[in-house]
């Protein structure tokens, strides 16, 4: 080929651009050293990408709000969650410990079907209230999503198409709580009537942080945040299990 059959391109002047300040003059001779001209020199080409990538790149930061070095970690919020999380397991313990007072006086105090009943029926209440309303005891606002706004919520995030349909949550989560309350009051059964032993005690922490990550997720919408937290709630419900 021959200059005159093909023409410069925009690209090959960006390359010779490029070439002329990376590289020295290439053969100026006509023929087959034209195959080592700067338009067709793929070390040009090549600088010239890398060239308008750091442009790019350098655009990008710029306009983005915050750089690397801006940003920070909101230990206020971290240190938030941890001490709501820690003071709302110590509240609920705290009542576990006042249970187990009630139902030892039942036992005590009373005779027949109510010193037998009356305190299982006292911890089954107990935990079917914390499977549902666990977070009357954390401080922070634990204000659960309402069906009405799943629908906006769907469209505003990516989900998975296998995703059941809102509806179903309040089936789901209800069914949830009857396991929860049945299992609790087994093992509660299990361990010699005692409330204050290490598989209740760790419920009472699930459950914790399950509504510390709902104020993360739902309530202060902190979504990246709350990839890492749902974290934290599935090796809870993993120790959960196993201690149960």
């Amino acid at each position: 080929a021959s200059q005159s059959s093909i023409g410069p391109t925009s690209d090959d002047a960006n390359a010779t651009s490029a070439f002329d300040m990376t590289s020295p003059a290439p053969p100026s001779s006509e023929g087959s050293n034209y195959l080592f001209s700067v338009s067709h020199n793929p070390w040009a080409r090549a600088s010239t990408r890398v060239r308008n990538l750091s442009v790019a790149t350098r655009a990008s930061q710029s306009t983005n709000g915050l750089t690397a070095e801006e940003q920070v970690l909101d230990t206020r919020a971290v240190a938030k969650w941890i001490g709501a999380t820690a003071l709302q397991w110590l509240l609920m313990c705290g009542a576990l410990g006042g249970l187990q007072f009630v139902t030892n006086q039942m036992t005590v105090v009373c005779s027949g079907v109510v010193a037998s009943t009356g305190p299982k029926v006292l911890v089954g209440l107990f935990f079917a209230f914390c499977s549902l309303r666990s977070r009357v005891f954390s401080p922070l606002d634990n204000s659960r999503p309402k069906q009405a706004d799943e629908g906006k919520a769907i469209q505003e995030r990516k989900r998975p198409s296998w995703m059941p349909p809102p509806l179903a949550f309040p089936i789901i989560w209800t069914t949830i709580a009857v396991l929860r309350t049945v299992s609790s009051v087994i093992v509660w059964e299990a361990c010699g009537r005692e409330l204050l032993v290490v598989p209740l005690v760790a419920m009472c922490l699930h459950l914790s942080i399950g509504d510390t990550w709902n104020t993360i997720n739902n309530v202060e919408r902190r979504l990246g945040t709350a990839v890492l937290g749902v974290g934290c709630v599935w090796l809870s419900v993993i120790g959960v299990d196993y201690l149960y």
